[in-house]
């Protein structure tokens, strides 16, 4: 986990919000310091919350009378504008498409058809399995280079 405050991964933005009323207390009050800490904040999903200073929602109630907050929609909105603040790349709440290294039927289908023509073929980077262990090893060498003469050690004088 980073630090939420001065982030690595965070545009310059972060720097002109850091000194504000509400994110003073975010780290004296919340006691938010980290990443995750402001996204918990942010990812509170409380139907009866309302955008207003008398907010009787349960997240809402519990900061003013345990964090001694007084107003916690405004640190929960300056807590979003953080989190928008730090980079995709670093952003827990950033939704990525997961990785799939696979080709697709009709880009092996290109690729067989170009195969064909003698044409530039699109890499696959997945790599087959093979079916044992000896299989999954390959030795290059010159078969008139190989001594039939095995291998020994003298022994110590």
């Amino acid at each position: 986990q980073l630090p939420v405050w001065f982030h690595i991964g965070a545009s310059e933005e972060l720097n002109k919000m850091n000194n504000c009323y509400y994110a003073a207390c975010l780290r004296e009050n919340h006691n938010t310091t980290l990443v995750q800490h402001m996204s918990e904040i942010v990812n509170r999903n409380d139907p009866t919350h309302r955008k207003r200073k008398e907010c009787t929602c349960s997240s809402c109630s519990d900061d003013r009378n345990n964090l001694n907050c007084a107003k916690p929609f405004k640190c929960a909105q300056l807590a979003r504008d953080i989190m928008k603040c730090i980079l995709p790349k670093w952003n827990p709440n950033t939704i990525t498409q997961p990785f799939n290294p696979d080709l697709t039927s009709e880009q092996i289908s290109d690729n067989e058809k170009a195969i064909k023509k003698h044409e530039v073929v699109l890499f696959n980077p997945k790599i087959p399995l093979p079916s044992s262990v000896e299989e999954g090893f390959r030795v290059f060498t010159s078969p008139e280079l190989q001594s039939k003469t095995p291998a020994r050690q003298d022994p110590p004088i």
